[in-house]
Protein backbone atom coordinates (compact mmCIF):
# COMPACT_ATOMS: atom_id res chain seq x y z
CA UNK A 1 0.00 0.00 0.00
CA UNK A 2 1.05 3.53 -0.89
CA UNK A 3 4.71 2.18 -1.91
CA UNK A 4 6.20 1.60 1.44
CA UNK A 5 8.65 -0.81 2.55
CA UNK A 6 8.22 -3.28 5.57
CA UNK A 7 9.69 -0.33 7.55
CA UNK A 8 6.55 1.83 6.80
CA UNK A 9 8.69 4.41 4.64
CA UNK A 10 7.99 5.41 1.09
CA UNK A 11 10.04 3.54 -1.20
CA UNK A 12 11.21 6.46 -3.10
CA UNK A 13 11.55 10.23 -1.88
CA UNK A 14 10.73 13.48 -3.81
CA UNK A 15 13.46 15.68 -4.42
CA UNK A 16 11.46 18.93 -3.05
CA UNK A 17 12.13 22.29 -4.56
CA UNK A 18 10.65 24.60 -1.48
CA UNK A 19 9.54 28.11 -1.37
CA UNK A 20 8.40 29.79 1.36
CA UNK A 21 5.29 31.99 1.54
CA UNK A 22 4.41 33.92 4.78
CA UNK A 23 2.21 31.15 6.16
CA UNK A 24 2.83 28.77 3.45
CA UNK A 25 5.13 26.69 1.61
CA UNK A 26 5.16 25.99 -2.53
CA UNK A 27 6.41 22.55 -3.12
CA UNK A 28 7.22 23.10 -7.47
CA UNK A 29 8.39 19.57 -7.67
CA UNK A 30 4.45 18.54 -6.92
CA UNK A 31 2.83 21.21 -7.53
CA UNK A 32 1.44 21.53 -3.96
CA UNK A 33 0.60 24.64 -1.61
CA UNK A 34 1.28 23.46 2.38
CA UNK A 35 0.69 24.73 5.58
CA UNK A 36 3.90 25.91 6.95
CA UNK A 37 2.78 24.90 10.62
CA UNK A 38 -0.86 23.51 11.09
CA UNK A 39 -2.88 22.91 13.61
CA UNK A 40 -1.83 24.34 16.80
CA UNK A 41 -3.22 21.43 18.94
CA UNK A 42 -4.12 17.53 18.12
CA UNK A 43 -7.24 17.03 16.81
CA UNK A 44 -9.74 14.24 16.54
CA UNK A 45 -10.59 12.92 13.25
CA UNK A 46 -14.02 14.89 13.21
CA UNK A 47 -12.22 17.91 14.47
CA UNK A 48 -9.54 17.97 11.66
CA UNK A 49 -12.53 18.69 9.19
CA UNK A 50 -14.14 21.18 11.29
CA UNK A 51 -10.45 22.76 10.85
CA UNK A 52 -10.23 22.56 7.33
CA UNK A 53 -13.79 23.83 6.87
CA UNK A 54 -12.47 27.00 9.03
CA UNK A 55 -9.65 27.35 6.79
CA UNK A 56 -11.57 27.33 4.24
CA UNK A 57 -14.21 30.10 5.63
CA UNK A 58 -11.41 32.27 6.35
CA UNK A 59 -9.52 32.25 3.19
CA UNK A 60 -6.09 31.41 5.06
CA UNK A 61 -3.55 32.49 2.82
CA UNK A 62 -6.14 34.03 0.44
CA UNK A 63 -7.79 30.54 -0.41
CA UNK A 64 -10.84 28.59 0.03
CA UNK A 65 -9.60 25.57 -1.39
CA UNK A 66 -7.51 23.51 1.17
CA UNK A 67 -8.33 19.81 2.45
CA UNK A 68 -6.67 17.16 4.70
CA UNK A 69 -3.97 15.97 2.19
CA UNK A 70 -3.54 12.20 0.60
CA UNK A 71 -1.22 9.77 2.23
CA UNK A 72 1.43 10.17 -0.83
CA UNK A 73 0.93 13.77 -0.63
CA UNK A 74 2.10 13.59 2.72
CA UNK A 75 4.54 10.99 1.91
CA UNK A 76 6.18 13.30 -0.65
CA UNK A 77 7.44 15.72 2.22
CA UNK A 78 9.36 12.60 4.49
CA UNK A 79 12.84 13.46 3.95
CA UNK A 80 14.85 9.88 3.85
CA UNK A 81 17.32 11.29 7.15
CA UNK A 82 16.87 13.26 9.95
CA UNK A 83 16.73 16.88 9.58
CA UNK A 84 18.62 19.79 11.62
CA UNK A 85 15.34 19.86 13.60
CA UNK A 86 15.56 16.41 14.73
CA UNK A 87 12.28 15.43 12.14
CA UNK A 88 11.91 13.42 8.85
CA UNK A 89 10.67 16.52 7.36
CA UNK A 90 12.55 19.98 5.95
CA UNK A 91 13.02 22.92 8.70
CA UNK A 92 11.46 24.88 6.53
CA UNK A 93 7.89 23.44 7.98
CA UNK A 94 6.84 24.11 11.41
CA UNK A 95 8.52 20.87 13.62
CA UNK A 96 5.48 21.39 16.19
CA UNK A 97 3.18 18.67 13.87
CA UNK A 98 5.32 16.03 14.07
CA UNK A 99 1.91 13.39 13.49
CA UNK A 100 -0.18 14.39 10.57
CA UNK A 101 -3.28 13.21 9.47
CA UNK A 102 -4.34 12.21 5.69
CA UNK A 103 -7.77 12.25 4.23
CA UNK A 104 -6.96 8.44 3.83
CA UNK A 105 -9.39 6.27 5.76
CA UNK A 106 -9.08 2.87 6.93
CA UNK A 107 -11.99 0.69 7.09
CA UNK A 108 -11.69 -2.82 8.81
CA UNK A 109 -13.72 -5.45 7.43
CA UNK A 110 -16.36 -6.87 9.60
CA UNK A 111 -19.53 -5.19 11.03
CA UNK A 112 -18.61 -2.92 13.72
CA UNK A 113 -15.41 -2.61 13.08
CA UNK A 114 -13.43 0.10 13.96
CA UNK A 115 -12.51 2.68 11.25
CA UNK A 116 -8.99 4.04 11.01
CA UNK A 117 -6.94 6.57 9.32
CA UNK A 118 -3.60 6.69 7.91
CA UNK A 119 -1.14 8.96 9.39
CA UNK A 120 2.62 10.32 8.72
CA UNK A 121 5.23 10.17 11.80
CA UNK A 122 7.35 12.84 10.65
CA UNK A 123 9.41 12.42 14.11
CA UNK A 124 10.04 8.59 12.92
CA UNK A 125 10.00 8.74 9.35
CA UNK A 126 7.10 6.65 8.81
CA UNK A 127 3.25 5.88 7.67
CA UNK A 128 1.03 4.03 9.71
CA UNK A 129 -3.00 3.51 10.21
CA UNK A 130 -4.45 4.77 13.67
CA UNK A 131 -7.93 4.61 15.24
CA UNK A 132 -9.40 7.79 15.06
CA UNK A 133 -7.51 9.54 17.88
CA UNK A 134 -5.66 12.92 18.08
CA UNK A 135 -3.18 14.04 15.91
CA UNK A 136 -2.35 17.45 14.32
CA UNK A 137 -3.10 18.88 10.39
CA UNK A 138 -1.29 20.44 8.05
CA UNK A 139 -3.40 21.04 5.12
CA UNK A 140 -2.55 21.63 1.48
CA UNK A 141 -4.09 22.73 -1.53
CA UNK A 142 -3.14 21.73 -5.19
CA UNK A 143 -1.76 24.57 -7.12
CA UNK A 144 0.53 27.30 -6.71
Amino acid sequence: VFGLDPNRRPLEYIRNEFEERGEVIVDYATGLMWQQSGSKDWLSYEKAQQYVAELNRRKFAGYDDWRLPTIPELMSLLEPEKQANGLYINPIFDKKQQWCWSTDVRREKGEGSAQSAWDVSFGSGDVYWNLLDDYYVRCVRSGQ
